[in-house]
């Protein structure tokens, strides 16, 4: 991309920072930013708010996993849930309100968003699985395997956005998602 994924700009400031204000406006008490590649630059952008919690991830290279373990194991074990969020996955508070009321009621383990009848991010998990989050492994294919190992205990959380499709890996992807949320403000839509 350039620069780090994280300071990317978006609604007017950096990802990072973006998502922590979303998941602070849907609720969530502590927030548990794992740093890797450029921690530094990163961290500098994040705002300095007691629910922030910046660890950093020496072993990012290694996959999405090292990074979930880290953040697993720096969350409150009294968590009653816990959202997966990936820094390049922007989500507004109201998907992710949603997804936390979701996961708190009883019976749940997993909330994921559904839109189109396709599945998306983030995914939110009961506090229960916490210390299963603590021992993903990229080899047993990390958060998919605590995923479909939970497939009975699921909610899908349909929403009325494609918002929980962007993915944000390489500059185009970032520039058709710039545009498509601009249209979507001034409420103008392709045919």
């Amino acid at each position: 991309m350039g620069a780090p994924k994280a300071l990317l700009a978006w609604e007017g400031t950096p990802l990072v920072e973006y998502a922590i204000r979303e998941l602070l406006a849907a609720g969530a008490s502590d927030i548990v930013v794992v740093l890797g590649a450029q921690n530094e630059q990163v961290r500098a952008a994040l705002p300095t708010l007691d629910a922030v919690i910046p660890v950093v991830n020496p072993r990012y290279a290694e996959g999405r996993s090292s990074s979930i373990r880290v953040g697993a194991n720096a969350v409150p074990q009294d968590s009653t849930a816990v959202m997966i969020q990936s820094v390049d996955q922007p989500c507004p508070a109201d998907i992710i309100a949603a997804l936390y009321e979701a996961a708190e009621d009883d019976g749940v383990d997993v909330a994921l968003p559904l839109h189109n009848e396709r599945p998306g991010h983030p995914v939110c998990l009961a506090g229960r699985l916490l210390s299963a989050l603590a021992t993903v492994q990229e080899e047993t294919q990390g958060l998919r395997a605590i995923v479909r190992g939970h497939a009975a205990t699921t909610r899908v959380v349909r929403v009325n956005s494609d918002v929980v499709h962007l993915n944000l890996n390489d500059p185009a992807a970032y520039e058709a998602a710039q545009a498509a949320y601009q249209r979507a403000q001034s409420g103008m839509a392709p045919r």
